[in-house]
């Protein structure tokens, strides 16, 4: 087993230089600073073919995780999606999207759509995308006047965004498992539910502010975990409001916006949110008007407490008179109208 896992590393350890070597021979890398409407550059590091006898379209690709290898002598190990690219001919392109790593301005996570931009300070994924692809048709010989963008996981959001309100130079996106909504989705919530491990892991590297445009090799690093078993881990933090005080203090801003319901409001997503908040608040005030008390854990599908049966690990009942819950009907009662509250609450 021990030669096979050698043997198997050689060879893709070989098949990894070849067409590092191969890019080398084929492409000249470019890095950018490419200003934006707003005054902002972004680092853009590009491949342009040494092949002259024909024009390329343009392949993007824009990611919050860097373009490294940064510096013009140091070369990625593939280029595109796949090595079929590579022989296709492409000008390819990486970009660090705004706020992320050696481009300039503020990172948002999911940075919202301006439907209606009024000026040139009004920026979005969208309007980078915009303004990238604009530069790059003017400033990069050999171009055939075509772009494509493309992404997989966050870089599919970025594609995504390239969409509305595209430049005509934009004929082909290829958004793959893409993130889209982070409130209802499969990331870090699914139907409203929080992935707790999922977000507090990667939020605890990936969220992290840099000070400044700066590599991945000097840049912040991610918490070191001191319990590696998730469970005890949680455990130990206790209630969510102590993941800052213990590890994040407030800095990481879109795990705050993760822990308010105003955070669905400020996404464009009002109406989910007071509908959410409403359905579980009218739970529970359903369930203590028929019990008398309030507990820890709702079955919010079946639209009752009784959830004994279902609880795996910790504790044997439902505890009643659970902080957790208090607070949170608090907060979410807070953030719904008044009407909505007063039908809710009074039968």
């Amino acid at each position: 087993m021990k030669k096979f896992f050698l043997l198997y590393l050689t060879i893709q350890l070989t098949f990894t230089a070849v067409i590092c070597q191969e890019t080398m021979l084929s492409y000249t890398k470019k890095t950018y600073m490419i200003p934006m409407r707003d005054g902002t550059k972004l680092f853009t590091s590009i491949y342009i073919p040494k092949e002259k006898s024909r024009k390329f379209p343009f392949l993007i690709n824009r990611t919050p995780y860097t373009v490294s290898p940064y510096g013009e002598n140091k070369y990625k190990t593939s280029l595109g999606p796949t090595s079929l690219f590579l022989k296709e001919g492409f000008i390819f392109v990486y970009q660090d999207v705004r706020g992320k790593w050696m481009s300039e301005g503020d990172y948002v996570d999911i940075r919202p759509q301006i439907a209606n931009k009024k000026g040139k300070k009004d920026i979005d994924e969208s309007s980078d995308t915009y303004d990238t692809i604009d530069w790059l048709l003017k400033n990069i010989p050999n171009n055939n006047g075509k772009a494509g963008v493309y992404g997989i996981s966050y870089p599919g959001f970025y594609s995504t965004t390239s969409l509305p309100n595209a430049h005509p130079a934009l004929k082909a996106v290829s958004p793959q498992a893409p993130v889209t909504d982070w409130f209802r989705g499969d990331d870090f919530h699914h139907n409203g539910v929080l992935f707790l491990s999922d977000a507090f892991n990667f939020y605890s590297g990936f969220g992290l502010p840099r000070p400044k445009p700066i590599t991945p090799d000097h840049g912040p690093k991610a918490l070191d975990i001191p319990i590696k078993d998730n469970y005890r881990f949680f455990l130990s933090v206790g209630p969510l409001k102590n993941v800052n005080l213990k590890y994040f203090g407030d800095s990481i801003k879109f795990w705050n916006d993760l822990m308010k319901q105003q955070a669905i409001d400020f996404h464009g997503y009002q109406e989910d949110a007071n509908r959410i908040a409403t359905k579980f608040v009218s739970l529970v005030a359903k369930e203590f008007e028929e019990h008398g008390t309030i507990v820890e854990k709702y079955d919010v599908r079946r639209r009752e407490s009784d959830v004994a049966a279902d609880i795996k690990f910790g504790y044997s009942a439902n505890q009643i008179g659970f902080g957790w819950t208090n607070g949170a009907v608090l907060e979410l009662l807070a953030g719904i109208n008044e009407d909505t509250r007063e039908s809710v609450l009074v039968k």
